[in-house]
């Protein structure tokens, strides 16, 4: 009877570590899909608009360079093979209370969009603090 119980605590553990370290891509999946599907609500949840500002105002002032021409994304009646072919999210950095989430551009791998999250009050809930756009894009 000791060992399942020992077990069974010893999993619940691990599984609470787990969503604890994952929980930054799932509140960036959640903007993406909010986003999409433009749930200005949930948006607002997820997002805190004056610290991402500030982040984005900063960068904006140090680079005060004209925005290049951007492609078209891919469409499914287009280019049918590159809406199968999305750039993926990886974890760059992760705290217990900051995580950040780079995106490569699908035309140029090297250029990474970097999203902060930041985990204030609640043991699993992020907001979005700062998007650090890649080097040479105002």
């Amino acid at each position: 009877m000791r060992p399942r119980f020992f077990d069974l605590v010893l999993f619940l553990l691990l599984a609470t570590a787990l969503a604890f370290a994952a929980a930054p891509l799932f509140a960036f999946r959640a903007l993406k899909s909010a986003a999409t599907y433009e749930d200005v609500a949930a948006i607002g949840e997820l997002v805190d608009f004056h610290a991402t500002r500030r982040a984005l105002t900063q960068q904006l002032e140090a680079r005060a360079t004209p925005a290049p021409a951007t492609a078209e994304p891919p469409s499914l009646w287009r280019n049918p093979m590159g809406v199968f072919r999305p750039p993926h999210p990886t974890m760059v950095y992760w705290d217990p209370h900051r995580a950040r989430i780079a995106v490569p551009r699908p035309e140029a791998k090297d250029k990474r969009t970097v999203f902060t999250w930041q985990r204030r009050d609640k043991w699993f809930e992020w907001k979005l603090v700062a998007v650090t756009l890649p080097v040479g894009e105002p």
